[in-house]
């Protein structure tokens, strides 16, 4: 440093001595934003586990939940005569399959927007039986 300051024409100082000034550089600084990095690794991989526990604990009570008084036995029935009524609404009412699979769906759920509803003696029985499909599964939903 001391030639360098004490030099006349820095420029050809530094193009001939480029190896000298590189040597003095201090690169125990410049690899400390490698160990940084690796830091910032660990904290992913930290991340990723504290991740998985959440999910580990979100799907255990999502277990409980649904293994509560045989709730997914209840769920799995309602999905199953949703997709029966859907297609005997669509043949009774003369109707395509999105729109006889929202009527039921919106059934089952208590909304009844009114948009679409049933004509026939069959449509309406259907409409009946997955009312009351609605209001015993919304009655059974387990509350902590």
């Amino acid at each position: 440093m001391v030639r360098f300051t004490q030099t006349k024409n820095k420029w050809a100082f530094f193009k001939a001595n480029i190896f000298d000034l590189l040597a003095i550089i201090p690169f125990d600084a410049f690899f400390t934003l490698f160990r940084i990095s690796r830091a910032n690794k660990i904290l992913k991989l930290l991340r990723f586990v504290r991740i998985i526990g959440f999910s580990v604990q979100f799907k255990r009570n999502i277990d409980k939940f649904l293994n509560t008084n045989g709730f997914i036995y209840l769920m799995t029935f309602t999905l199953v005569l949703i997709m029966i009524s859907a297609g005997i609404y669509a043949l009774a009412e003369d109707t395509n399959f999105g729109n006889a699979l929202w009527w039921p769906v919106v059934t089952v759920t208590t909304v009844g927007y009114g948009d679409i509803s049933p004509k026939t003696e069959v449509g309406r029985s259907i409409a009946i039986v997955l009312m009351f499909l609605g209001i015993g599964l919304i009655g059974t939903i387990p509350v902590r």
